[in-house]
């Protein structure tokens, strides 16, 4: 009973007369915040509205403003993010300081039905790089929303449980209503089945003509096709066997000097490419790269006696402390060791390419 009363209060705070709020939570049946949170009725509660003005059975009205209506809105899409959230929630909470920090999700809501699901300009799968496929496929999601407005990011989310409330608070996300949301949408219900169903048809799209598609082909389960994917091409053997060949790709590099089919700059986008691939691999359980070890394998491949000189100058070398400082270092040697009309022309290229930057 006491919940009911504080119920009621709430409506009048919304701006319903007493009897108006005695009226919807005793006749309508919206005597709980369950019940107007799962309450099905258009958005802008038109039937809810005529209800209350029109009861019938001869019975009168209730003067129902738009203003107090407006109120009623954002309370049930409020509440609606705190079921979604997993934050619980008492009527003496809702006043209408309340109701104006929730008032954004009326507009929230309105761009969400914009950016459902389609089935063009989905993320490709990148070949032999399943970290960045990965990240690209989580932000599109990001982005893309399902029924009851709830990102399809949540889906893909690590792990389906959530902190407590206390561990994890509304105030610790900024505002970020987006993120809230992925971060703790029930893994359950209705509107995650059904965004679990669009889920797996859109990674099936994704993966349509790739390798990748035996595995999910005959899912009909998102999460469980995004966590076969995730096992399949960022596991820990897959992270072990990628590591492998970005790691041997650095070992079994070299330079010798410049050459019409080799040059100095191929041989450090390879190293940079390798470094990029595991750094890519971090996240999946992989050790990572130190700064020193990337150093290491860098000098050993370089196998030409000309760049003897500035290979000992930087080894083990303080100031040279990072893979980026000790390749340009050796970069400018390499220019140094070009024959004067390559230098010149290389030295005004640099210089045109700085006025044109400098120029935008």
């Amino acid at each position: 009973m006491a919940k009911l009363i504080a119920l009621r209060a709430a409506l009048v705070r919304m701006g319903l007369t007493a009897p108006a709020a005695q009226f919807a939570t005793n006749d309508i049946g919206l005597n709980t915040l369950d019940e107007w949170c799962n309450f099905q009725c258009d958005d802008d509660l038109y039937y809810l509205t005529k209800n209350l003005r029109s009861p019938g059975a001869g019975a009168p009205g209730f003067q129902v403003s738009v203003r107090v209506i407006g109120n009623l809105k954002v309370m049930r899409l409020a509440l609606q993010h705190h079921r979604y959230t997993q934050r619980p929630i008492v009527a003496g909470t809702i006043t209408l300081d309340w109701i104006r920090d929730w008032a954004f999700l009326v507009e929230f809501r309105k761009q969400a039905k914009k950016q459902g699901p389609e089935d063009d300009d989905l993320p490709k799968i990148i070949k032999n790089d399943w970290a960045q496929t990965k990240e690209n496929i989580i932000t599109h999601f990001s982005g893309i929303y399902g029924d009851d407005g709830i990102p399809f990011a949540a889906l893909l989310r690590e792990t389906v449980a959530v902190p407590a409330n206390a561990e994890d608070p509304h105030d610790g996300y900024d505002g970020d209503y987006n993120k809230e949301l992925i971060q703790r949408a029930p893994h359950e219900g209705a509107a995650y089945n059904a965004n679990n169903r669009t889920l797996c048809r859109l990674l099936k799209k994704i993966c349509i003509n790739t390798p990748a598609y035996t595995y999910i082909s005959r899912m009909t389960n998102g999460r469980n096709a995004w966590e076969t994917l995730m096992q399949t091409y960022l596991g820990p053997q897959h992270t072990q066997n990628q590591a492998t060949i970005w790691e041997a790709k650095l070992q079994n590099s070299t330079y010798t000097g410049e050459s019409a089919r080799f040059t100095y700059d191929a041989y450090w986008e390879i190293h940079k490419q390798a470094h990029q691939r595991l750094d890519g691999l971090t996240d999946q359980g992989y050790h990572g790269m130190d700064e020193g070890t990337k150093i290491r394998y860098f000098l050993a491949g370089i196998k030409t006696d000309k760049l003897k000189s500035v290979k000992e100058l930087v080894h083990g070398n303080a100031s040279f402390n990072t893979f980026d400082l000790v390749a340009r270092r050796i970069k400018d040697s390499v220019t140094l060791l070009k024959p004067t009309s390559e230098r010149k022309v290389s030295e005004e290229m640099g210089y045109w390419s700085w006025c044109s930057s400098k120029d935008h």
